[in-house]
């Protein structure tokens, strides 16, 4: 029982993320929509009302070992970072986090921001 309970923050914060995911994408016409499940597919062309409401861009980064080697980081993460990284009540890792995000910054597209 006491591990299922360890895991309920972050299976809150998974559920938030995959909501927000897919009212962003119901509502706009993104070029970075990423299917969802099988049934809603990535929602392209079915919009919230009769065209996009919004413009809507989302980066998503995978935090896995091979992920963050690959990026341009004067650091080399074993397993032991990786999950560490990936426990949201470490706020220490808000810093590394910070470091990742702008590592991994340079995925964005600039034409994606143009208009």
């Amino acid at each position: 029982m006491k591990d299922w309970a360890m895991n309920v923050p972050n299976m809150l914060l998974q559920d938030a993320s995959w909501q927000t995911q897919i009212l962003m994408q119901w509502m706009s016409d993104s070029p970075m929509a990423t299917v969802i499940d099988m049934e809603m597919g990535d929602l392209k062309g079915d919009y919230l009302g009769t065209e996009p409401l919004i413009g809507y861009l989302r980066y998503n980064f995978a935090i896995t070992k091979e992920h963050l080697n690959d990026l341009p980081m004067d650091k080399n993460f074993d397993d032991k970072e990786v999950k560490s990284i990936l426990d949201v009540s470490q706020q220490d890792n808000r810093f590394i986090l910070y470091e990742i995000g702008q590592a991994a910054a340079h995925v964005m597209r600039p034409e994606h921001f143009d208009g």
